[in-house]
This record gives structure tokens, sequence and C-alpha cells, in this order.
């Protein structure tokens, strides 16, 4: 054996050494070198057994940190959700939340609220002051059936068809942004933050919308008429109007799809008459 070899395995067997002779990391078990915090995981090194007081203190300290990632993306998101964007496509991606996490998050947020509301969207679907008679009395009363079904169900099925939606949008304003060097990839993280941020909004309506008037939660529910192609002139650079036009096309021409979707179920309810 070189004198090479021997030095390698003594400087390993010393390693090993000063590693088992030192204090590990709880949360990842990284050798903890001299600081507060880990360096491979940033958890604090003074961790002690946990108490009551220290679980409500570290709670509220996440909860109200301003430079928690979850505060900072819920601030920021107010009035900057294409910088938000762009810097997370960026590689900023430990300053903010995931955007399909933040997503999933305020969706169950909204159903939590939406349950202890006891709202029913369907009660905002206007019924006619007299129903005709014969088969356009029936087929009057199909379509409202058909309607009141379609706005419970759009409570109901809240993430899958935010799921759905988000790709149909994010293919529009792809084709339409075409020249722009921003992929589909990176669209779909500006919808997804933008539409939990304008659920999030629409979570504030509820409570209106339950006690008040229905109609306070279709009002907050056309946010995203504004805020996606907001989002848009600040991701990508070019004409501003220009922009806003384009992204304003993108959601009308996606809102077009989503009305000839519940056209057609509407239809077919009118044919069937089963749902």
């Amino acid at each position: 054996m070189t004198s090479d070899s021997t030095d390698i395995l003594n400087h390993s067997a010393d390693l090993q050494e000063q590693a088992a002779g030192s204090k590990c990391c709880d949360n990842c078990q990284a050798v903890l070198a001299e600081g507060k915090f880990c360096s491979q995981c940033g958890q604090r090194t003074d961790i002690i057994r946990l108490t009551a007081k220290q679980l409500f203190v570290d709670g509220l300290d996440q909860l109200f940190d301003l430079e928690a990632p979850i505060v900072r993306t819920f601030l920021k998101l107010q009035l900057y959700p294409g910088v938000v964007a762009r810097e997370y496509i960026s590689g900023q991606r430990k300053k903010y939340v995931n955007p399909v996490k933040y997503l999933a998050l305020t969706i169950a947020i909204f159903l939590l609220v939406v349950y202890w509301c006891g709202f029913h969207i369907e009660a905002g679907v206007v019924e006619p002051a007299t129903m005709e008679e014969g088969i356009g009395g029936v087929v009057q009363s199909r379509v409202l059936d058909a309607t009141k079904y379609l706005s419970a169900k759009a409570i109901e099925w809240s993430l899958v068809q935010t799921l759905l939606a988000i790709p149909v949008l994010c293919l529009f304003l792809k084709l339409l942004f075409m020249k722009n060097d921003v992929n589909l990839t990176e669209i779909s993280v500006l919808c997804s933050f933008a539409f939990a941020q304008t659920t999030l909004v629409q979570m504030v309506s509820v409570p209106f919308a339950t006690w008040i008037h229905p109609a306070f939660f279709s009002v907050a529910s056309l946010i995203h008429f504004v805020y996606v192609p907001l989002a848009m002139v600040q991701l990508v650079s070019g004409n501003t109007m220009w922009i806003l036009f384009k992204s304003t096309v993108a959601m009308a021409l996606f809102m077009a799809i989503v009305m000839l979707i519940m056209l057609v179920f509407i239809i077919y309810y009118v044919i069937v008459g089963t749902t």
C-alpha cells in the first residue's frame, strides 16, 4: 500500500471518528458545525424536548413570520403575481411556496369556508316568475334544474375543475404568446398562482354571498379577467396594451370553452332528463 493510500485511509478514519463524536441534526442527521442552524436543512440546533409553549410559539412564528414562504407568497401575489411567477421560474424556489401546493391549499381553505358558511351557489340561479305550459314548460324546468346542478357541482369539484381548467388556459396563452420566451410549464406556474389567489378572493366573498346575496360570489369570480392579464404584463416583456389585449382574448377563449361545455351538458340534460 502506498503512502498516499495510507494517508487517505487515515484521513477517512479521522473524519469518521470526528462525525461519531459530533452532534447531528435531529431533522436531517447531518453533522452539525458551529452555529445556531443546520447548514443542510436550516433547522435550529438548540432543539430541546417539545413543550406546549414551544409548539404554540413556533406555530405562531411560522404563521405570522413575514419572511416565511407562505406569507411572502400570499402578500406579494396581491399586486405582483407576474413578478412572483417570474422569480420562481428564474430559480428562487425557496423564496416562495410551490404553485401547485399553494393552489391546493387555497382550494382546501375555500371549501372549508364554503362548508362552514353553508353556501349554496345554486341559490343564485334566478327562477322565472312564471313557467310555460306544455313541452316548453318541461324544457324550461329541465334547463333550470341543469343550471342548478352545474352550479352545485362547480363548488364540489373545485379542485378537479381547476386542475383541468389551468392547462386549457395555459394552452391559449401559449398560442397567443408564441413569440415570447416563455414555455407552457412557465405559464402554468403563473396560472397556478393566479387561480390560487383569485380563489382566496372568492373565499372572502362567500360569507357575503351566503348571508346577503349570491351575486357577491359571481362578481368575485370575475376577478380572473383582470388578474390574469395583469400577471401576464408582469411576466413577459413587450407592449403593455398588446399583452393585455392578448391575455384578455385568451381568457375569453377559455370562458367560451367553459360555456360550451355547460351548454352541451344542459342540452344533454334536457333531452335525457337525468344526471
